[in-house]
């Protein structure tokens, strides 16, 4: 059983083709998020993330992606007081692919902008996106990919005056590791 399986996963390995349209995926993984020194603590290290994206293949080469992470909430330490951070992030990218092995293999860079929120506290901002990855063509349809991607963003804070002499400036990281399953049309 475990050749026939084998060999029908070769097989259609052999069919791949990734020369354009669109696509869809899922993916889950674990981020961690350096605050620099915003928080008094992180009682958390690492949080899980869900992410969902969509995006279209140009050619085997190049495709742009609209993506949407959701991380699991940290709880932060924040003047004596716990605070929960609920933490979402939307990303338009162009990525850069290299196939490998008549189109099994991919691998590739990305690069974005995108909007990063904190549900919460209702704040909002800016970050890019850095990413590399790798996937294996399954079928003609779904790929696996094992993707890290990074975000950095900053935070200003002002001082309890209210000044703009005394505002503080925070630059922040989500780095962010995930395995997804994608579905090309």
């Amino acid at each position: 059983m475990k050749y026939i399986l084998v060999l029908l996963l070769m097989l259609s390995c052999a069919y791949a083709d990734r020369e354009g349209g669109p696509y869809i995926g899922v993916g889950y993984g674990q981020q961690k998020y350096n605050d620099d020194g915003l928080y008094t603590a992180l009682k958390e290290k690492r949080s899980e993330s869900l992410n969902f994206y969509a995006g279209a293949y140009m050619n085997k080469y190049f495709s742009v992606e609209l993506d949407y992470v959701k991380i699991a909430p940290y709880t932060a330490v924040l003047k004596s007081k716990n605070v929960k951070l609920d933490l979402s992030i939307v990303t338009v990218s162009t990525l850069v692919h290299y196939p490998l092995y008549n189109d099994m293999f991919d691998t590739y860079i990305k690069f974005g902008v995108g909007d990063i929120r904190e549900k919460n506290a209702n704040a909002k901002g800016f970050t890019f996106v850095y990413g590399l990855g790798t996937s294996f063509r399954v079928s003609e349809l779904i790929s696996i990919k094992l993707s890290y991607d990074l975000y950095p963003f900053g935070y200003d804070q002002a001082d309890a005056t209210g000044t703009t002499n005394g505002i503080s400036n925070y630059n922040q990281t989500i780095k962010y590791i995930y395995t997804a399953v994608e579905f090309q049309f």
